[in-house]
């Protein structure tokens, strides 16, 4: 998994900050995460420090890493928000930065319906390891290549 930090984003995190809905519920935060990571090949794990959180460059939640779906010179994080309507009474959402931030939040808010949709619960996810002795699968956004073998996470 990549892993990126705020200060490579350069000039996207200076255009304002677009926030998209999803509609989806916001739960299971690790599943929903490990959903997303291993679904796009354009997604990443983000972490922030406390500096661009206190100069609202970018929100609380990459703090902590969260992930990021990056094209360019455009990305998109995950975030929530409260809403009673939703089982957990949070709502999934995005928040973008970038020249092309309308159709990376698009994209994201796609993925977390998905997730809310399909996946919303605890073991959905099939997690088997290779070994190195057998024939990795081709690489994806769910296949981890480790030194002694392959992660493979599959979503049936």
């Amino acid at each position: 998994m990549t892993q990126i930090h705020i200060s490579d984003l350069g000039r996207a995190l200076h255009l304002p900050r677009l926030e998209r809905w999803s509609g989806a519920v916001f739960d299971m935060p690790d599943e929903q995460a490990l959903f997303l990571l291993t679904n796009d090949p354009d997604m990443a794990l983000l972490h922030a420090d406390q500096e661009a959180i206190d100069h609202d460059l970018i929100a609380r939640p990459a703090l902590r890493g969260v992930p990021v779906l990056i094209n360019g010179d455009s990305f998109a994080y995950r975030a929530a928000r409260p809403n009673e309507d939703m089982s957990s009474g949070y709502e999934s959402g995005v928040y973008a930065h970038g020249p092309s931030a309308g159709i990376l939040a698009a994209r994201y808010a796609e993925l977390l319906r998905q997730w809310a949709d399909k996946y919303h619960r605890r073991g959905a996810a099939s997690i088997r390891y290779l070994p190195k002795a057998t024939t990795p699968p081709a690489p994806s956004a769910g296949v981890l290549p480790k030194r002694h073998g392959t992660v493979v996470v599959t979503w049936p």
